[in-house]
């Protein structure tokens, strides 16, 4: 970024009445080892109240006022179907980055061409996320077909589109795109994605955020959380409580000790150890598809399946569709009738330590049969984190499946403590974020379960 990009830039902010408190370096440049995302701000002492008034963010035309006829902002606000605001911004933005005389221009020079989120995957990255939950969510060719089907027709049907815009139409809207996933901002109502300048240029940290955003009556505001005044401190604002799945597929990065972070299980993973086990019921009705059927017409199990966290290691819906699974016909029929959750506390209520083992059981081999679906091993993904050469985009796609291998295998080895204890081979431990207790309330627990 050159000097004349950024002091039009600064200068583009004052005349729009954007209050940028002069404490704040805005371009600081950081190391990758400071943090894993191309912003960065710094401060030399307490910042003030930074202010982004109302007209200098952009609003999605789907949603904005008084738009002047003939404009793009108004094509899009009045489109047949109605737009989403992703589609509506992003195509804005497509516009304006073909338009040399445009209002946004010194903001769209300062923006990179190219981001680090899952719109600008190669096929190698890609492929390192095979059988991550990120993985899981690309599907092949789904931006180009987005593209032609949604984006195309309506750049198309807009007859003052620039005559300098017609070509790499694709990559001008994995840039908006990219630009929107990136750096849109939702108010109070959740509406949105507004694109808020310089507010968009503060750095993520689940950890550690040291300013804030808010929003009064059309004006965005930025305050420190507390007082910040060592030299050129770094200056964090928070995205929200995010895992490093919705981190990398949006903004391009991860966090490695990120406490929000979680890994989804597929249903289908737990249905195939359950059918290997040759229990499933003849009854078509009370097949394992019939059981599943039922769990999630009662919602207490979602198509994303289940999610294991740091914060939840063992769900209850992952333990409810254990049981339900395992449930004979008569039991199975009699809990259609009146479908619940069936956490860890109804565990036991057949009395027999054997259907503990079941329960267990079957929850451990599903979550042994997804830690196969990586391809690579927990060992390997550690030693490929300790490689100085592994390139920054790798590093955090090691650094995602790292971390879902980690909270996998801490469960794998407290259920099978569990199941241990159960039949006397070891001390009880807890499984997961089940309540602790004491000797007397396990030696309860053992003969409740008799």
């Amino acid at each position: 970024m050159t000097d004349e990009a950024k002091d039009k830039f600064l200068a583009w902010c004052d005349a729009r009445g954007i209050f940028i408190s002069p404490k704040l370096d805005l371009f600081s440049p950081f190391t990758f080892e400071e943090l894993t995302s191309s912003r960065s701000m710094k401060q030399y002492m307490e910042p003030e109240e930074n202010k982004l008034p109302i007209g200098s963010y952009v609003t999605p035309p789907s949603i904005a006022e008084n738009v002047e006829k003939g404009t793009i902002q108004s094509h899009l606000k009045s489109h047949k179907p109605p737009l989403s605001n992703f589609s509506s911004m992003s195509v804005y933005l497509m516009h304006e980055f073909a338009t040399e005389s445009s209002a946004l221009s010194p903001y769209i020079e300062i923006l990179p061409q190219e981001y680090s989120n899952s719109l600008y995957l190669s096929d190698d990255q890609k492929e390192g996320l095979k059988g991550t939950t990120l993985g899981s969510m690309i599907e092949q060719d789904f931006f180009e077909r987005q593209f032609t089907k949604s984006i195309l027709p309506i750049v198309e049907s807009y007859k003052n589109w620039p005559t300098n815009g017609d070509e790499n139409l694709i990559e001008r809207f994995r840039r908006a795109a990219g630009t929107v996933m990136s750096r849109g901002f939702h108010d109070g109502e959740g509406r949105g994605p507004f694109i808020l300048p310089v507010v968009d240029m503060f750095n993520h940290s689940c950890v550690f955020p040291n300013i804030s955003l808010k929003e009064d009556n059309g004006v965005f505001i930025v305050v420190a959380r507390e007082f910040i005044g060592r030299d050129t401190e770094k200056v964090f604002n928070s995205y929200g409580e995010l895992s490093n799945t919705q981190l990398m597929h949006t903004y391009g990065f991860v966090e490695e000790d990120n406490p929000h972070d979680s890994v989804d299980i597929p249903i289908d993973c737990m249905v195939e150890q359950y059918r290997e086990s040759g229990e499933e019921s003849e009854d078509k009705s009370c097949s394992a598809s019939a059981k599943i059927e039922v769990l999630r017409d009662a919602k207490l199990i979602s198509e994303r399946g289940f999610q294991i966290s740091k914060e939840d290691m063992l769900p209850s819906s992952l333990i409810t569709t254990a049981q339900v699974l395992l449930m004979d016909d008569e039991a199975f029929e009699e809990y259609r009738k009146d479908p619940i959750e069936l956490g860890e506390d109804m565990i036991g209520e057949e009395g027999a330590d054997d259907y503990l083992v079941a329960v267990y059981s079957l929850v451990l081999s599903t979550i042994e049969a997804r830690m196969t679906s990586y391809g690579v091993s927990f060992r390997d993904t550690y030693l490929q984190l300790k490689d100085p050469k592994l390139e920054e985009a790798q590093r955090s796609i090691c650094v995602l499946r790292f971390s879902e291998q980690t909270m996998l295998l801490n469960l794998k080895s407290q259920l099978k403590e569990e199941i241990d204890e159960i039949v006397g081979e070891t001390q009880p431990k807890p499984v997961g974020n089940k309540r602790k207790t004491n000797e007397g309330e396990k030696k309860k627990q053992k003969k409740q379960r008799r």
